[in-house]
């Protein structure tokens, strides 16, 4: 962040180093603990400045579609931003790979496998490309393909959190293997230095061990709530707690809580298997519709 921004000093007028400034806020709330709500506005902005700079750009066009979805819920304009990406540049790893995880988002799940294998033939050696087809397979059903491919980098690069993430959150959990999910978490939490999550991994774990699945899920919905009543927690995670335990009416209201705060996990919503029960309820959709987000299938 500091060169690119030397660099944004030495020439204004210069394209990439916007493009390299916006990648890094689109990545630092991934990689670190910057909140999102304070990294996405940044990357946009820079993306933004570098597309009206360099208008042929296709990083410059991929990093304003990344920014346009995952912080601020435009499918449409992510769309058209990764396409002309591709377009200006059917050869950028990069943009084949951010389109795939922005499909899968939004359930366009065998579009998202045919980009990630295109950036994966691009860049074969790229860990996060091939992290992210785990993802991708493991949401298209393929789990075992799934499994075998993030455990796999897991075991080959243990320092590298999304394989750890996509196992505990996409794989272990959905099948109920809440000893695989808690020690799963437990490693992002210890990789991004991030004392809050290891201390509710923590009481997680004590949950589970005393009252298995209903002891965790009432131990999750307590700490979303504290969390939340303190002005600290978002009401996404609060909804996800509340739908695990089947509160559906509970659910709903802290969802609208979270689209009316503007709760970017929000971008997770048509993906994640705790909210699958509940793609047919009137409610739900009208809400995903609301969002701006692609209806649910």
């Amino acid at each position: 962040m500091d060169f690119f921004t030397q660099a944004i000093v030495h020439d204004p007028g210069y394209a990439a180093p916007y493009v390299g400034l916006a990648d890094t806020y689109n990545l630092l709330r991934e990689y670190s603990a910057m909140p999102q709500e304070e990294a996405f506005p940044r990357a946009l902005a820079a993306a933004s400045k570098a597309v009206e700079l360099d208008p042929n750009s296709a990083e410059a066009h991929n990093s304003l579609a990344f920014a346009s979805y995952w912080g601020f819920f435009d499918a449409a304009t992510a769309d058209r931003e990764f396409k002309r990406a591709i377009e200006l540049d059917a050869t950028l790893p990069r943009a084949h790979h951010w389109y795939a995880t922005f499909l899968v988002a939004i359930q366009r799940n065998q579009e998202a496998l045919v980009e990630i294998e295109r950036a994966r033939q691009l860049d074969p050696s790229s860990t996060p490309i091939l992290a992210d087809k785990g993802l991708i397979l493991a949401a298209s059903g393929k789990t075992e393909t799934a499994r075998a491919l993030l455990t796999q980098i897991a075991a080959s690069q243990p320092e590298f959190v999304p394989p750890h993430r996509y196992l505990a959150q996409v794989i272990y959990f959905p099948e109920g293997n809440y000893p695989g999910y808690l020690e799963e978490m437990g490693k992002v939490a210890h990789l991004r230095h991030d004392a809050n999550a290891e201390k509710n991994i923590e009481a997680e774990q004590k949950a589970y061990k005393s009252g298995g699945q209903r002891g965790l899920f009432e131990q999750r919905l307590a700490a979303a709530r504290e969390s939340f009543d303190h002005g600290k927690g978002s009401a996404f995670d609060l909804a996800a707690a509340y739908a695990d335990l089947g509160q559906k009416s509970d659910a709903l209201k802290s969802l609208e809580i979270a689209y009316q705060r503007h709760d970017l996990l929000l971008t997770n919503l048509p993906s994640s298997s705790t909210f699958q029960s509940m793609h047919q309820d009137p409610e739900f959709r009208e809400l995903v519709a609301k969002i701006g987000l692609p209806p649910v299938k």
